[in-house]
This record gives structure tokens, C-alpha cells and sequence, in this order.
């Protein structure tokens, strides 16, 4: 059966609420992910989420994408 998460307890919540990008190269090393449910229990490792604006500025969405590995993310 697919895996679901509550939107609350999401990265991309926390994006939509921040309005700022989260991009995390190995979450096991920050402090405050590192016991957080998509890390322990989904083995998310590397997350990089954008949030995405409607012209006004409101936040719509998030373009987001994870890994089980730790990443290096290129700004370009």
C-alpha cells in the first residue's frame, strides 16, 4: 500500500509556510529534521523544495524532490 504523510507533518508545509526555499544537503545531520518522520521512517536523506508564487505572491505550491543519499544541490 502507498505510503501517505499528514500535509501538516510534510517538508513542503513547511515551505508553503516559510515562503522560502528548503534545501538540505543530508537531513540526518541538522539537528531539527534529524528525528523528523520523513527521515526516519521514509529515509529521506537530501530534500529540496521551492516554493512556487502566484503573481500576487501567494504561495501555491512547492516543487519539491528528494533522495534517499546525501546530494550536493547545484544553484544553477
Amino acid at each position: 500500500s502507498p505510503r501517505t504523510l499528514p500535509y501538516e507533518q510534510s517538508l513542503g508545509a513547511r515551505v508553503v509556510r516559510d515562503g522560502e526555499a528548503l534545501v538540505i544537503e543530508d537531513t540526518r545531520r541538522c539537528p531539527e529534521l534529524a528525528t523528523h518522520l520523513v527521515v526516519t521512517d521514509w529515509d529521506v536523506v537530501a530534500y529540496a523544495g521551492i516554493p512556487i508564487r502566484l503573481e500576487d505572491g501567494t504561495v501555491a505550491g512547492v516543487l519539491a524532490i528528494a533522495d534517499v543519499t546525501p546530494r550536493t544541490w547545484d544553484p544553477a
